[in-house]
């Protein structure tokens, strides 16, 4: 039944290579994608995880080539200062906050162990260069000018192998000349050129003389079917309730939640990312990506700021709202990421910054027929040039 939904809802692949999920039988040759993968972001675990299942599919070997040691040098870099001000925005002396990420990073970590082949074992870049015959870059906003600098790694600056750019995201509409200068060398060396967002391919157009083509998001490349197999463990609560994924704390949003929980007599769930959440939460989630998965696949409203929190909602065909996490007027605001995002499904509707409880509640329910029908049409497209660039 499960091969012959991925047959159907996943045609764009041949059928002999449904068998060889995670198996490396057919081999044709060795490749690494580079992405983040140290930070613990449901999204950021989640579009590796669809990638590299996906490049398996196709009968490629793949290992994900850790980051840990780029994020390592980033930390060491940031001032005390700041450092101090997340960590007590992030547990606050919380004992429950210290105890939720315990187990946050327990889910986190297990996680990597059953789902993910990843290579952590260089200790510098002339380990990388000849390791592998294809570097795949994305997807996730590696290419984000808001780093304070720009890191090679995340370009595959290391090599002279192949590369390949799939669905990385700038994140957002401006970047400085400097950016352009530092990034556009590296991204020449590149053989075939993708970007997630047409804001991010509007700039790289801008200043390189090379076909850059849209790519969808990595989670949208695997059909429905394979993350509703992820989600499948049975949950003990599964009466209904709001469900609240939000990576910025905004008060004003959360009195919303708070409100429309109250009309509808729903309990809130509330992945805790900021300290400030428990006291709105009725039930506080501390959870890796399965179990985010889970709570989003059974929730029955759902609530967030976060890209990804938007597409799982899309793939799980939730009643959801996303609110916006920046101003339209910020020069360096990540909202066009989920503007393309939506604009391309017609949903342009689900993306609000208006507190207005009503007129939210008054947006009509989406026509999921119509959605995925566009997703996959999109998601051929995509895996039209995945095919492409790495066979050729």
């Amino acid at each position: 039944m499960r091969e012959h939904l991925l047959k159907q809802e996943y045609s764009i692949l041949d059928k002999a290579n449904l068998n060889c999920i995670g198996m490396h039988s057919n081999i044709e040759k060795r490749t690494a994608t580079i992405t983040w993968i140290t930070y613990h972001n449901f999204g950021t675990y989640l579009q590796a995880y669809a990638l590299q299942k996906v490049i398996l599919y196709l009968g490629y070997e793949n290992h994900i080539i850790s980051d840990r040691r780029i994020v390592d040098s980033q930390c060491e870099a940031n001032s005390f200062r700041n450092f101090i001000a997340k960590v007590y925005h992030f547990f606050g002396g919380n004992r429950q906050m210290v105890k939720g990420r315990k187990r946050e990073k327990a889910s986190y970590d297990k996680f990597v162990r059953q789902y993910l082949y990843i290579d952590d074992s260089w200790l510098n870049y002339s380990d990388l260069d000849n390791k592998y015959d294809i570097y795949i870059c994305g997807s996730d906003q590696i290419w984000t000018p808001n780093f304070r600098k720009i890191e090679e790694f995340y370009f595959g600056g290391f090599t002279s192998k192949k590369k390949i750019a799939y669905a990385p995201s700038i994140g957002q509409k401006y970047c400085s000349q400097e950016y352009v200068m530092q990034v556009k060398p590296l991204l020449e060396q590149f053989k075939y050129l993708s970007i997630r967002e047409i804001t991010g391919q509007k700039l790289l157009t801008a200043f390189l003389d090379k076909p850059i083509r849209l790519a969808v998001d990595p989670t949208l490349l695997l059909p429905s079917c394979e993350w509703l197999t992820l989600a499948e463990a049975s949950m003990k609560d599964i009466r209904p309730y709001v469900l609240c994924y939000f990576l910025t704390y905004n008060e004003l949003y959360m009195d919303l939640v708070t409100k429309f929980a109250q009309m509808i007599q729903m309990p809130v769930k509330i992945f805790i990312t900021d300290k400030r959440f428990i006291e709105h939460a009725d039930i506080s989630l501390f959870s890796g990506p399965i179990e985010f998965l889970q709570e989003v696949k059974n929730a029955s409203y759902f609530f967030t700021d976060s890209y990804h929190g938007s597409i799982f909602a899309v793939i799980f065909e939730k009643r959801f709202w996303t609110f916006k996490r920046f101003k339209d007027g910020e020069r360096n605001n990540q909202n066009s990421r989920i503007e393309d995002f939506f604009r391309i499904l017609g949903l342009s509707d689900y993306f609000v910054d208006n507190i207005d409880l009503r007129e939210i509640i008054n947006i009509p329910p989406i026509n999921y027929d119509k959605v995925k029908q566009v997703i996959q049409v999109e998601r051929m497209r995509s895996m039209d040039y995945l095919k492409y660039s790495l066979k050729y």
